[in-house]
């Protein structure tokens, strides 16, 4: 396959560090202090900055890293500089590593997110369902059983463990463009400059190049493992085998591809299908009574409940001080509101969770009520209420 070329001059276009200022300064990252100074002479500073980029002196920062807890773990989540974060989105936006992803890859790629990861899910649990019952009428009671096996890999630590010289490889043998491909090693080498291994949580770069890592895997387990139900989304690989046989045998063949690109897994899980649901992007999927079904994961529903009970009280909060600031700065909270209602809504509507939208809106009316009733907050009138 020929190589890609990269060239510095489509990086540093104005109009594409343009849209990287506009991708940079979504939701509250436009609140930020050093984002209204950048503004302030917008245009001088991307012209400068597209200067540099094509001068090949400017140097991406090593960002400021910080421990969130995300999904029950504490991770290490880097904060970057306004002009990285631009710089970030037009090297994405230009090596389009996405081209070499597989279909069955899911998570940080547009339209391939949660609800399309578990839409494929779903559907290979239908037809390998139905392979496998084709399957055990054809051998009959003498034959071999077939019976659906989960197989789920997590890899370790996995952006913390990335091998900075092996990426490297990969990129170099996908792209070609010195001055380009030069910016990209130099972000890469940024964060723990010191160590070979490491790839920063937070910058837009490291998700692709997350997935970009993981290809190679993909494609090993597609043509050589013979998986073809199979399904990653960032780090989180399932796969459906018809025997528990094909599930086990597989496995080393897995670990040991794996292990050529230093990847470990942490955990691997094999069950039947029968036995537990596949616990997947936020959704659990199993098949009832020959039937697929599918609930939100109940760890979603206690988080989906705990934060109507943190904005049930903040508007009570709020309703409580009548003074024309609060009136006014009531429309942040009806926003954040819309956003969480409409954010777990979506995942409950693609699930079997009609009873349960039902007992939270009887529970919470009030909540629900005020979500469709609250006047919409523009970004202006926050501002203006901010500076007041």
């Amino acid at each position: 396959m020929k190589r890609q070329i990269v060239r510095i001059e489509d990086i540093s276009d104005i109009k594409l560090l343009h849209e990287g200022w506009k991708n940079a300064t979504k939701g509250d990252k436009y609140w930020r202090k050093s984002t209204h100074e950048y503004e302030v002479n917008l245009d001088r500073n991307l012209r400068s900055l597209s200067h540099r980029l094509r001068e090949g002196t400017w140097r991406p920062s090593s960002g400021h890293t910080f421990r969130m807890m995300t999904e029950g773990k504490w991770r290490d989540i880097t904060s970057f500089p306004i002009e990285d974060r631009i710089v970030h989105y037009a090297v994405v936006h230009v090596f389009n590593m996405s081209r070499h992803f597989i279909r069955r890859t899911h998570g940080s790629i547009k339209g391939r997110g949660c609800l399309s990861a578990s839409k494929q899910v779903r559907k290979d649990i239908r037809n390998i369902s139905h392979r496998v019952e084709m399957l055990n009428k054809k051998n009959g009671t003498a034959g071999e059983i077939f019976e659906v096996t989960v197989v789920k890999y997590d890899c370790k630590k996995f952006y913390p463990n990335i091998l900075k010289p092996r990426l490297k490889e990969k990129i170099l043998s996908k792209y070609k463009g010195e001055a380009a491909i030069a910016l990209l090693f130099a972000i890469i080498d940024a964060y723990m400059p010191n160590s070979e291994r490491g790839m920063s949580i937070g910058a837009l770069t490291s998700q692709d190049m997350g997935n970009f890592f993981l290809t190679m895997l993909d494609l090993f387990a597609l043509e050589n493992i013979r998986t073809h139900y199979y399904n990653r989304y960032v780090d989180d690989i399932t796969t459906l085998r018809e025997s528990k046989a094909q599930a086990i045998a597989a496995i080393p063949r897995m670990v040991e591809a794996a292990e050529k690109d230093g990847i470990i897994f942490g955990r691997i899980e094999v069950y039947p299908l029968r036995v537990r649901r596949v616990d997947f992007c936020g959704y659990a999927v199993g098949m009832l009574n020959g039937t697929l079904s599918t609930r939100m994961r109940p760890k979603t529903v206690r988080r989906y409940r705990r934060r109507l009970h943190i904005v049930a009280n903040h508007l009570a909060a709020m309703r409580a001080d009548t003074s024309q600031r609060a009136t006014v700065l009531g429309g942040f909270a009806a926003e954040s509101l819309r956003q969480t209602i409409a954010s777990y809504e979506g995942i409950a509507l693609h699930a079997d969770t009609h009873n349960l939208l039902i007992n939270l809106k009887r529970n919470y009316h009030e909540i629900f009520r005020t979500s469709d009733r609250e006047p919409h907050c523009s970004r202006h009138e926050r501002e203006r209420v901010a500076t007041a």
